[in-house]
């Protein structure tokens, strides 16, 4: 028992005759058991009994697989058995229609029941680390889900359906081995979408995603972004390590946008149109072929990295932004410090690798630099 709550049976860590320890705990007014690490293998007829049931607990268990009685648990709402080496779900898992949240996450599974699909109740299904490699055709008809969590397994490819989830707020299915995916402007809920780590080499039109906040698309094989809708909320998107070289001009129509990250990518240059984006704050585009710095007018930046380009000059408008205070410039060709360098509050500073000048106003600039970062040199780095 849990401190003066009958209805919550605790046996985490401490199952030792788990028959006696229900019937202790009055088990027919038990809603909530834990019975989670423990070294239990499977889990016990008698635990599948307890129909009234709401919430079972039985992650870090070391179960390999689950009983076709768990579908007599037709009152479940929650059932957590992450982090076991579950092979395979029960075809009956489909029967407990009340189900809110599964999660199976951190197991051996390599594929999913098609009855999941009858989980109509079902919100959150957490499925990250296992080895499942198809998802259920129907899995569309799961409209009442808000968060659908398959990071790391080995998918190839999403079933149409996945698109049109009406209540999806957060859809991960990074750390696969996606090429593309199915279009998703169904989702109209969606505020996080997670794509990074997989194959993708293309992706479909997204235009109807108006509640999007954050996109993430890096560590893919995009040689162009799609084209994308007005983003109004969109707060994070990176795309860094792809194959693009350009940014398409639809991104500076997202006025929200506050962290924008293109590293290591093939751009050649940042339009001047960034400018329109006044809500930005980060700005990472270093690993890239950019020739020329932006003006960046207008905008009130707090990190700008462009390190490991081939920029030759720092604009003299950078020094209006008053909000700037990691700039991170190594390893391009700027040959010259702007005197105003010297005096901005920077926090960290990054200027090695570039053949600066080593005239009398550049090195009074650089001792001014240094004496400003005498308390910490480790943030000034030339």
């Amino acid at each position: 028992m849990s401190g003066s709550d009958p209805a919550f049976c605790d046996l985490r860590g401490n199952v030792t005759n788990l028959q006696g320890q229900l019937a202790e705990a009055k088990s027919e007014i038990v809603k909530t058991l834990d019975v989670g690490n423990n070294s239990l293998g499977s889990l016990p007829s008698v635990i599948c009994s307890l129909q009234h049931l709401t919430c079972l607990k039985a992650d870090e268990a070391n179960l390999t697989t689950l009983p076709d009685e768990i579908g007599n648990m037709v009152n479940l709402t929650s059932l957590e058995v992450q982090d076991n080496k579950l092979i395979a779900l029960p075809e009956t898992l489909g029967k407990l229609v009340k189900l809110t949240k599964l999660d199976a996450s951190a197991n051996e599974l390599k594929s999913l029941p098609s009855t999941i699909s009858n989980l109509l109740s079902l919100k959150t299904f957490l499925l990250f680390k296992n080895k499942v490699s198809a998802l259920p055709d129907d899995i569309g008809n799961l409209t009442a889900l808000e968060e659908f969590n398959a990071f790391n397994n080995v998918l190839i490819k999403l079933p149409k359906g996945i698109g049109t989830l009406p209540s999806l707020t957060e859809f991960n299915v990074a750390d696969n081995k996606l090429k593309t995916t199915p279009p998703l402007d169904g989702l109209t809920a969606l505020t996080r979408l997670a794509l990074f780590n997989n194959n993708l080499v293309m992706l479909p039109a997204m235009k109807n995603l108006p509640a999007l906040n954050k996109l993430e698309l890096y560590r893919n094989q995009l040689d162009r972004l799609p084209e994308f809708g007005p983003f109004a909320e969109l707060e994070e998107m990176i795309v860094t390590k792809n194959r693009l070289t350009e940014l398409p001009a639809c991104i500076f129509d997202f006025v929200s946008l506050q962290t924008l990250e293109a590293n290591s990518n093939f751009l050649t240059s940042i339009p001047d149109e960034i400018s329109k984006l006044v809500n930005l704050k980060r700005l990472m585009v270093e690993g890239n072929q950019i020739t020329t710095a932006p003006p960046l007018t207008g905008l009130k930046l707090a990190t700008l990295g462009m390190a490991d380009n081939q920029i030759t000059e720092i604009p003299e408008g950078w020094g209006k932004m008053a909000t700037l205070r990691n700039l991170l410039l190594g390893n391009n060709k700027i040959t010259a410090l702007p005197a105003w360098l010297a005096d901005a509050p920077m926090a960290r500073l990054s200027l090695d690798n570039n053949p600066l000048a080593s005239d009398a106003a550049q090195q009074e600039i650089v001792a001014k630099m240094r004496s400003r970062f005498a308390r910490d040199s480790s943030k000034l780095v030339l």
